[in-house]
Order: structure tokens, then C-alpha cells, then sequence
């Protein structure tokens, strides 16, 4: 059995008797890299590389040999091998390797580098040279060094089949869900009925017996069926607490979770804005960004109000089922596209109650919206096993 010893370093614990441990700087020297605009050129032939990969191109390199990248500002924590010429922007590191160092190896330790004991700023998580370069790692003769390196390639890359294989299985397995949900909640379970143009061409023809009418006619009585939340004069920043009476966000609606949020107002604020309150069956749809969401307050939902960038509408349960709309806004894109054609936003996408209103979908009879429902639950219920499946393959 080979001989071991203790390294001195906790996270690398023992080694073989005859590898010494050095610091990063021992391995490779650290260099800046430079802002591209310079030398971009669409036509160039020099790979420019921040945190994400190659992203343009240069006329110029800044370096043509075997390198390891390092996140100096941003993504941190995703080593980068590349051995090509390249040129590397300001937010990353570039390494020029020692002779005495399998590059691959020193990829692979790379990889294992604490980013986030030594990576510091919240907002944007940045590495010094310092930090990085009193780094220790295991150092074993280079002929050792490349045969691990050799090894770990060719481990990795049989897990990457294996992990691509299963990503693969999961996207198809995605798309055939929201397929099979737009089939349903368009053209219904028996395809032998009767059918009419629904006059949009994202839905085409759908069962005679269905309606294919706008949001604002699915709406219950009342003038406060929908109701945007609080404009920014009437809820500052300021009011925000980490503790009282809770407010309803887009990450509610998201998550889907009406009990673990993190945004409160004092109880004297929610008395000011109980007009914006929600109560159980409203429905709630986000509007900044990821628009088009919903979720459904539950029976049981706490005391709350909007937030500014959700609205809130409730229906007549005796024209439309909560679980059916649920079906057509989160799992397709049919109302989606619709509110994306409609939002005049320019950098982000935005829905407003006007628009909201006049989305039009295809509304069975009510019958029929359960029968569907009850059928997608049991085979979206099957699809999502079989996603959770393959995911926990993938993380293994």
C-alpha cells in the first residue's frame, strides 16, 4: 500500500509520501485580462472570453498557449481550459502555467479552489490575485500529474454522455408535456367532435361547443375583479419590513408559495392599502419580466396585498375552473405570446390590466374543463415523475 502523509491543509487531507503541496502561484503565474473593443472584429479568428466562454471575436490574441481561466469579477467559481490562442476580457484572470505543470491537471485543481470562503462583495462576487495565488494544492511528479489528468479526462467525459444523455431525455420529456397540455386546453379529449376556426392562428380550430373569448368576460362582477397593485408613491421601499403583514411578490407566484415570503409592511401600512388585499381563490399573475405566471391564493392564505409588479383578478367559477387557467397560462405559451405582442416595453417585458383583459383562450364548457383537468393531472403527474427521475441521475 503506497505510504501517506498529512498535507497540512484540511480540505486536502492526506498524501502520497513522495507529493509535496504548494500554493497556486507555484503552479502558474496569474495575468490580467484587457478590455477587447480594441481589437474586436466580427471576422476575427481569436476567440474573446469572459466567465460565460467565447462570446466575439478578435483580430488579435493575447496569449496562444495552454491556459487555465480564472473569474477575477462575476461567475467566479467556473475555471476555464482553453488551448488556443484567445483573448480574455478584464473580469477574468488568464494563467501562464509552468513547465513543470500538466495544464489538464492544473484545470482539474482549479476546479476544486474554495470560491466561496475566498470570493468576496454581495452584489458581485469578485477574486483577488492574493487570494487565489495562496491557494494550496497537491504537487506530484508531472509524469503523475498528465496520467491523472488522462484519467479524470476520460472519467469526465463518459459522465458528460451520460449527464447530456439524460438532459436530452428531460427536455424531450418537457416539451411533450407542454405539447400535450396545449393539445388539451385547444382542442379537447375527443378528437372526433365537430370543430370551428377560433380565429387566432397560434390555436386554430377548436371544438364547436367551446367559447373562444378574452379574459375580461371570464372575470366575476364587480368593479374590483382586477386590480394592479400599489403604485411606488403609495408603497416606498421604505415601507418594507422584515417582519408584519406579508406582501404578495412575483417570487409568490413563481414559487407558488403563499407562506414563506420574505417582503412585510407594518400593520398600519396594510390598513392605508387593504383595497389591494388578497383574499382565497384570487388570482394572482406576475408582470415584469417573467410575465404571464399565475397562482392561486389557497384557502388558507394569510392576511396580505399585492405587490406593485403583480395584479391580482378573480373569476366566475362558474365559467372557468381556477385549475384550467392554471394549465393555459403556466404551461403554454398560447396567452403569453399574446401579452408579449401587447407590452409597449422596450428593454423589459411588461404586462398591463388592459392588455391582461383582452387576452383571449379557448373555454370549454365546464364539464369538460374538469374532465380535462383531471386527465392532464394524472399524466402530467407521470411526465414529472419521470423528469424527477432523470435529474436526480443528472446531480448524481
Amino acid at each position: 500500500m503506497r505510504k501517506m502523509k498529512d498535507s497540512g491543509v484540511a480540505w486536502i487531507g492526506e498524501i502520497p509520501e513522495e507529493w509535496t503541496v504548494r500554493r497556486l502561484k507555484n503552479f502558474a503565474s496569474i495575468q490580467n485580462g484587457m478590455d477587447y473593443r480594441k481589437v474586436f472584429d466580427e471576422g476575427g479568428e481569436f476567440p474573446v472570453i469572459g466567465s460565460g466562454g467565447a462570446f466575439a471575436h478578435a483580430s488579435q490574441f493575447m496569449y496562444d498557449k495552454t491556459s487555465v481561466l480564472l473569474g477575477r469579477k462575476g461567475t467566479v467559481d467556473k475555471p476555464i481550459f482553453i488551448d488556443c490562442p484567445f483573448w480574455t476580457v478584464d473580469t477574468m484572470y488568464y494563467t501562464v502555467i509552468h513547465e513543470d505543470v500538466s495544464p489538464r491537471y492544473f484545470y482539474y485543481l482549479c476546479t476544486q479552489i474554495p470560491f466561496t470562503y475566498f470570493s468576496y462583495g454581495s452584489a458581485v462576487p469578485s477574486m483577488t490575485q492574493r487570494d487565489l495565488n495562496s491557494v494550496h494544492f497537491p504537487y506530484p511528479p508531472k509524469t503523475e500529474q498528465e496520467a491523472m489528468a488522462t484519467y479524470l479526462d476520460e472519467c469526465c467525459e463518459s459522465l458528460q454522455e451520460t449527464i447530456d444523455e439524460a438532459q436530452n431525455l428531460v427536455d424531450k420529456l418537457t416539451a411533450y408535456k407542454q405539447s400535450l397540455i396545449t393539445e388539451a386546453v385547444t382542442k379537447g379529449l375527443h378528437p372526433e367532435v365537430a370543430r370551428k376556426d377560433s380565429g387566432d392562428p397560434l390555436v386554430g380550430e377548436i371544438p364547436a361547443s367551446w367559447k373562444f373569448i378574452s379574459l375580461k368576460y371570464l372575470l366575476a362582477s364587480g368593479r374590483d375583479s382586477m386590480r394592479v397593485g400599489p403604485f411606488g408613491s403609495q408603497l416606498k421601499g421604505q415601507d418594507f419590513q422584515e417582519e408584519g403583514v406579508p406582501v404578495f411578490t412575483q417570487k409568490t407566484v413563481l414559487d407558488n408559495d403563499f407562506f414563506h415570503g420574505d417582503t412585510f409592511i407594518s400593520q398600519e401600512k396594510y390598513e392605508q392599502l387593504k383595497s389591494f388585499a388578497v383574499e382565497a381563490g384570487d388570482i394572482l399573475i406576475t408582470t415584469r419580466g417573467s410575465i404571464g405566471k399565475i397562482a392561486v391564493a389557497p384557502p388558507d392564505v394569510t392576511c396580505g396585498i399585492l405587490h406593485p409588479c403583480v395584479i391580482r383578478f378573480r373569476t366566475d367559477k362558474s365559467k372557468v375552473m381556477d385549475e384550467f387557467l392554471k394549465y393555459v397560462f403556466n404551461e403554454t405559451d398560447l396567452l403569453r405570446q399574446q401579452l408579449l405582442l401587447k407590452s409597449n416595453a422596450t428593454t423589459i417585458d411588461v404586462v398591463y390590466s388592459y392588455a391582461l383583459k383582452c387576452v383571449s383562450l379557448a373555454v370549454p364548457p365546464l364539464e369538460e374543463q374538469r374532465e380535462i383537468v383531471s386527465y392532464l393531472a394524472n399524466k402530467c403527474a407521470a411526465i414529472d415523475a419521470d423528469i424527477a427521475r432523470r435529474r436526480k441521475l443528472i446531480e448524481r
